[in-house]
């Protein structure tokens, strides 16, 4: 008997429909769904492929084998869900068959134990530190009463300070020095800083360095407040004791930056027996030596500065002297502007670089 061709054809679905059904009793996991249903989502077999380091075998179209790395699904999730509003498709070992997970739900819960990238980046960098250098004198080494700008004061990544918290990224909203701020709290109230500029300076000219300074400072103070075993000289010792620990690399500070002349004013036989005095004191010091820097600043325009300056030609090749030509002051007459301490941070950068290269 001849079937008409309609019948014919239902004959030949439901002969298909029968073999497809026992071949799914050989497949545990294969569901023959009927037309126009979307199979339920599988999130044990998204983890295995998401999470684990093995290849998942998976299908193609044309029914050739392929290979999924899953490294390569999880490195590619951000992507994916950006293409596709959030959901990620996953490969599974199932011939034609595929599951879809929210981005929320592929993504792997945090740690309690991770540590954020920038903590981490900061970490890294204040361990990588190559020179450390001592910032000391009076106000002017302190910044008094001098402006901010975002712009022209913006931290470098190399540059460090040793602040109240420890070492971090030198920026003019912390405190470097305990127990003095000029004006307000720095955290509302910057003032500038001719060591951060000077820390600045060495990171941009050299990029294979990454400059930490101390800064301990005593405004107002004569040389004598400097004089070996006193409490400031103690205080010094023990802040930079206190810093270089911090530091597994660094056993000793690579220079000092010394600022200080205004009370003392007049060019005397005692201010240079001081001065003589103060660097032997810093160079018999662990933490120092004798063929580190050690480089002076003129003040504004006190007499001192002749023998500040005379550093500059004492035969010895590590002590030296920048000069304040040029640079402009605040009301006072005393203090150096803002603009002049990032002119005189870089002063100090120079002189410092030509005398360790």
């Amino acid at each position: 008997m001849v079937l008409p061709g309609e019948s014919l054809n239902r004959v030949r679905i439901l002969v298909a429909v029968a073999l497809l059904s026992l071949s799914a009793c050989d497949q545990p996991g294969l569901t023959i769904l009927p037309a126009g249903t979307v199979a339920d989502d599988d999130s044990s077999l998204e983890s295995d492929a998401a999470t684990t380091g093995n290849s998942a075998a998976s299908t193609d179209t044309a029914g050739n084998s392929t290979t999924v790395n899953s490294n390569d699904i999880t490195n590619n999730d951000s992507a994916t869900s950006s293409a596709t509003a959030g959901t990620v498709t996953s490969e599974t070992s199932m011939p034609g068959q595929a599951t879809a997970q929210t981005g929320s739900e592929a993504a792997s819960p945090a740690s309690d134990e991770t540590v954020t990238e920038s903590s981490l980046v900061n970490d890294i960098r204040a361990a990588s530190i190559t020179d450390v250098v001592l910032v000391t004198g009076q106000s002017n080494a302190l910044g008094a009463d001098t402006r901010y700008d975002p712009v022209l004061d913006t931290p470098h990544p190399r540059a460090f300070a040793f602040t109240e918290t420890g070492w971090q990224v030198a920026d003019l909203h912390q405190v470097w020095d305990l127990g003095w701020h000029p004006r307000n709290h720095p955290e509302t109230d910057p003032s500038n800083n001719f060591g951060f500029h000077f820390a600045r300076k060495v990171a941009e000219r050299r990029p294979d360095r990454v400059v930490g300074f101390i800064l301990v400072t005593a405004p107002g103070a004569g040389i004598g407040h400097w004089d070996y075993e006193s409490d400031f000289y103690m205080e010094i010792r023990d802040r930079i004791f206190t810093a270089i620990n911090e530091l597994p690399g660094k056993s000793t500070i690579d220079g000092i930056l010394w600022h200080q002349g205004e009370t003392n004013w007049l060019e005397t036989e005692y201010y240079k027996n001081k001065l003589d005095d103060l660097i032997r004191n810093f160079r018999g010091e662990s933490w120092f030596g004798s063929n580190k820097p050690f480089i002076c600043g003129e003040t504004v325009e006190a007499p001192v500065n002749n023998i500040l300056i005379a550093l500059n030609n004492d035969g010895d090749p590590w002590t030296g002297c920048v000069a304040s030509d040029g640079l402009t002051v605040i009301l006072d007459d005393l203090h150096f502007s803002s603009e002049a301490l990032r002119i005189l941070g870089t002063r100090y950068a120079t002189k410092y670089l030509q005398m360790t290269e």
